[in-house]
């Protein structure tokens, strides 16, 4: 059973009065937790002592911010179970290359998550919209044009965390096992403040059917379920498909930014080829990445992929990476893909 949640400024009272006495002036950590986990006083006594035994286990006599925020994901994973899985990113804003109208709606997408409660609570806008009011987005394009990086990039940057939803766990051929299984997800985002990633949603978002037998009457209502838990959400939800025709009209309807990530550019490639190189990393002065954003088409996480390769080949050879390792990299993901190398590749090479 979960009571009602308290108002943000009464939840920043409960966490200064819980985190003066191990960070002293605690007011900034404990509006960004406020805002970030919206638990309850049980709760944030549970992470205080979670946080005092990791910096035990640190072997540190001092609790430190981290110990409280890794505490506090910790809390907000544990009810999850087998749901859905945290989503972590190691890469930031400047290792990402998106079209111009993409980035325009991830631009707005953050001015939202930002201002949510200043236009909805502090500006009364809320009165005027009893639902809808939560941050839904649909993400589409092909796998590896760099939907989930955006997502937990997203999150993080709003302070929040990531848990995408692990649909082979919550789909169940049992009536109604579905239905509890999703309210479980929504309820403790909720609780726990996480944002919610669906990848893959045309699995569970798909279009409504024509009943013509019992099994399409219950999989129309899982939809219908779905759609109002949506609807009524108040935090981040997002959805990523490679296929979003097949996403039911009301879900597309109710979701308010929806950002193609389409397959990069020949420039946009060339510079992901170079911003998947470390700063530091051992590389020759001059590299050829316009030919080789040119000559392969290969997504963000291909590029990604084919770096590392070459990386290695280089260490193996203990020479500097260079355009060579690349290309060879490079060639490799086409072969690994099953697609016939392009004729310039040759006489790159």
């Amino acid at each position: 059973l979960r009571l009602q949640l308290a108002e943000p400024s009464v939840r920043q009272g409960w966490w200064e009065q819980a985190l003066k006495p191990l960070l002293g002036e605690a007011t900034r950590q404990a509006s960004f937790a406020a805002r970030a986990y919206p638990f309850g006083r049980d709760e944030i006594d549970s992470v205080v002592a979670l946080a005092k035994i990791q910096a035990s286990q640190r072997q540190r006599s001092e609790v430190t911010p981290s110990d409280v925020e890794s505490a506090c994901q910790v809390l907000a994973g544990q009810n999850m179970g087998e749901l859905a899985q945290r989503v972590r990113v190691a890469l930031g804003w400047d290792d990402v290359v998106l079209a111009k109208e993409t980035q325009e709606v991830i631009d707005e997408m953050l001015t939202y998550g930002r201002f949510q409660h200043t236009v909805f609570q502090e500006h009364g806008y809320a009165a005027k919209m009893a639902y809808g009011q939560g941050l839904t987005a649909l993400f589409w394009g092909p796998p590896g044009t760099g939907k989930t990086l955006i997502s937990g990039l997203l999150a993080r940057e709003l302070g929040l965390e990531l848990y995408k939803i692990e649909l082979s766990q919550v789909v169940s051929k049992y009536i109604g096992e579905t239905e509890q299984r999703l309210a479980q997800i929504f309820d403790e985002a909720v609780a726990s403040g996480m944002a919610l990633l669906f990848d893959e949603a045309d699995a569970l978002f798909a279009k409504r059917t024509e009943v013509k037998s019992s099994n399409d009457r219950y999989a129309n209502l899982e939809v219908n379920f779905l759609l109002q838990r949506v609807e009524h959400h108040e935090g981040v939800v997002i959805l990523t498909t490679n296929f979003p025709n097949s996403i039911d009209e009301a879900f597309m309807r109710r979701i308010r930014f929806k950002a193609e990530f389409p397959a990069p550019e020949a420039p946009e490639r060339a510079r992901l080829w170079k911003t998947m190189i470390p700063r530091g990393a051992p590389r020759e002065r001059h590299i050829e990445f316009e030919e080789l954003g040119e000559i392969y088409e290969l997504t963000g996480g291909e590029i990604r992929n084919a770096v590392l390769r070459a990386a290695f080949y280089a260490a193996e050879e203990r020479r500097p990476l260079g355009t060579s390792h690349l290309n060879r990299a490079a060639q490799h993901e086409y072969r690994e893909a099953g697609r016939l190398l392009p004729g310039e590749a040759f006489e790159f090479d």
